[in-house]
């Protein structure tokens, strides 16, 4: 990626960031926040296959596997969102098409599309407790129980959480509805349902309550909740936090 872009990157992406508690993380183009030692908010650039600029969103707490690549900070790149995932609007992605002439102008662009997708759901994620939502709406990947090299399952465990998770199939069987009556999708609704509930009761609710309701399998879960924050902890020392 060209010196250009990056420098154009870090000073506009930074006078937006910067006031909200983002630094940049040193000698990496990751802007990185960290609210109450335990949850860490990124921002990322980096070209994509067809030549336009894509931003790497992510939000992760020290429950999870941070410091797998404590180095470089690359584990913040595991299961990232983009920004127009955070979108209320209906729309399938934001292209950030780019070339000299227009290069600062993109920049510009997508840096304002942060500020008004991205930093207001942020903002409001002040405890463990608040990703919970936040996932659920923006990342429920992370909640599954698998795959453990990107997941925030343990989040649910710490949190006591009781969630039955039904609003999320809800809403996720009513775009699939919208999707079959617009044709854009090749499956029944029937069996659409099937596969949600096992993506989503099968892979996080099930796992959960199965530990929730085990004491031997609830006192090592909390224990590995402790390792972790504690590992984790100390590779946001060393990345000066």
């Amino acid at each position: 990626m060209a010196n250009e872009v990056i420098k154009a990157y870090k000073r506009i992406f930074g006078e937006i960031l910067e006031p909200h508690g983002f630094r940049l993380l040193k000698g990496t183009k990751f802007f990185v926040k960290v609210v109450n030692d335990e949850i860490v908010q990124s921002v990322y650039i980096f070209k994509s296959r067809d030549g336009s600029l894509k931003f790497a969103i992510n939000h992760k707490t020290i429950y999870s596997n941070l410091y797998l690549e404590k180095s470089k900070g690359d584990c913040l790149l595991l299961n990232y969102s983009e920004i127009f995932q955070f979108s209320d609007e209906d729309m399938e992605t934001m292209f950030w098409d780019y070339d000299e002439s227009n290069m600062e102008e993109v920049v510009e662009q997508a840096a304002m599309a942060m500020v008004k997708y991205v930093l207001p759901k942020f903002d409001q994620v002040l405890t463990t407790k608040d990703c919970i939502p936040l996932y659920k709406k923006y990342f429920i990947d992370k909640l599954r129980e698998e795959p453990k090299d990107t997941t925030e399952f343990l989040l649910l465990i710490k949190e006591r959480n009781q969630d039955d998770f039904e609003d999320v199939v809800a809403e996720e069987l009513e775009e699939t509805k919208i999707m079959i009556e617009d044709g854009r999708f090749g499956d029944t609704y029937e069996n659409a349902e099937i596969t949600l509930r096992e993506a989503i009761i099968d892979a996080i609710v099930v796992p959960r309550d199965a530990i929730l309701n085990d004491p031997k399998k609830l006192a090592e879960a909390d224990a590995e909740i402790e390792r972790r924050a504690k590992k984790n902890r100390e590779v946001l020392r060393l990345w000066g936090f």
